[in-house]
């Protein structure tokens, strides 16, 4: 078991993110029986956006975004 500390931001982004992979494993089946996760993990194009974002993270050029104020984090 590892324990995290968090804030009450980062907690709550941490829940929409886990709520957002249950939403995705929920989707209906696609024509060959394929979940809307699987089929957006088999595009090459969408893992290399992944990976680039986990190479961001280890530079660590990412920067907390406030659940909140999304739009402003976008920005």
């Amino acid at each position: 078991m590892i324990t995290v500390k968090m804030t009450e931001a980062e907690y709550e982004a941490y829940k929409l993110y886990l709520k957002s992979i249950d939403i995705m494993q929920k989707a209906g089946k696609g024509k060959k029986g394929e979940t809307a996760l699987e089929k957006y993990l088999a595009d090459p194009e969408n893992i290399k956006e992944i990976e680039a974002g986990v190479k961001d993270i280890k530079a660590g050029k990412a920067t907390f975004v406030d659940p909140n104020n999304l739009w402003k984090n976008i920005k």
